[in-house]
């Protein structure tokens, strides 16, 4: 395949990725912040309630991701994406129409499912299944536009749910999973392009050996932790950030605003790494990044009523996510 083609096509299926890894973060990973207040309050419940479901899907998303990437390998990003849509637009419908715990629990475990068929992960092994050694450029610039999903989705849920109520957001964002995310999924590749070749049986088994040795290696342990509870962390404050600003007593438009600082600080991070820290040292890197989070925790632990203050750990939690 000449250069020239294979540019456009690499440019077309960032262009799409990066429009469907806004709306569905935004959709199914952020605007739950927003909603369930209001779905607490209709229900009557408590907010462990509420949010424990959203923690299943996570749960859902992380134990589907295997199964998903397999089938990703065989069938390619415009299947198993395509499927992630229809997924999410119907997790979304059964949450417009929750009567019920257990409605409301079935629409989180088909959302998880639609998270491990549609997010990061998915998007990047498309990339890398259609692209091979030119994925790294193009997965390192998805991350800059997947970092403004809830700068995005913070304040568009708060205007949908201020006008629809939260069973109309819902609907709105099922809606843009079909009409939207479904048809830019299905013009992605469907099959190995000539830059990334199937991988050969012997490829795959250096590959499950070089796995093998890596989990007997005890910084793999460590690395694996600190990314777990640093994830941990982050998708607690995620979800509870806008509530506990509103709680601190800022307006609701106003905690949006701050929390919404969170994606460029992030976009902001990634680009200051490709630009200044691209050669340096990884554990150099991410010393940094797991610095910026206590900071910012210790910051709104002592001064969360100070506006400044707040804003200054929202650019944190981002910048401690960005690497």
């Amino acid at each position: 395949m000449s250069g020239a083609p294979e540019a456009r096509r690499q440019r077309a299926t960032l262009a799409i990725l990066a429009i469907t890894q806004i709306a569905s973060w935004g959709s199914l990973y952020y605007s739950i912040t927003i909603l369930g207040p209001a779905l607490a309050r209709e229900f009557h419940w408590s907010g462990a309630l509420v949010y424990g479901a959203y923690s299943w899907s996570l749960i859902v998303s992380g134990l589907a991701a295997t199964p998903a990437g397999a089938l990703l390998d065989r069938l390619g990003g415009r299947a198993v994406m395509g499927a992630g849509s229809l997924a999410a637009a119907a997790g979304m419908a059964l949450l417009a129409g929750t009567t019920s715990l257990a409605m409301y629990l079935l629409a989180w475990t088909m959302l998880g499912l639609a998270m491990a068929l549609t997010l990061y992960e998915a998007a990047f092994a498309t990339l890398n299944r259609d692209f091979g050694a030119a994925s790294r450029r193009l997965i390192s610039t998805l991350t800059l536009f997947g970092g403004f999903a809830s700068t995005v989705f913070w304040p568009l849920t708060l205007h949908l749910e201020a006008l629809l109520g939260w069973r109309g957001t819902c609907l709105a964002y099922a809606a843009m999973h079909v009409l939207l995310c479904l048809p830019l999924h299905l013009c992605l590749g469907g099959r190995h392009s000539a830059a990334a070749p199937a991988p050969a049986s012997g490829t795959t088994a250096a590959t499950d050996l070089e796995l093998r040795q890596a989990v007997r290696h005890p910084a793999f342990w460590k690395l694996a932790l600190a990314f777990a509870v640093n994830a941990l962390i982050f998708s607690a404050l995620a979800v509870h950030l806008i509530p506990l600003l509103r709680q601190l007593g800022y307006g609701a438009a106003l905690a949006v605003t701050l929390a919404a600082l969170i994606g460029p600080a992030q976009v902001a991070g990634r680009i200051a790494e490709r630009l200044w820290f691209q050669d340096a040292p990884p554990q150099h890197i991410g010393r940094l990044a797991f610095a910026a989070l206590p900071l910012g925790l210790l910051t709104m632990l002592l001064l969360a009523r100070q506006q400044w203050a707040a804003g200054l750990f929202c650019l944190l939690l981002g910048a401690a996510t960005a690497c």
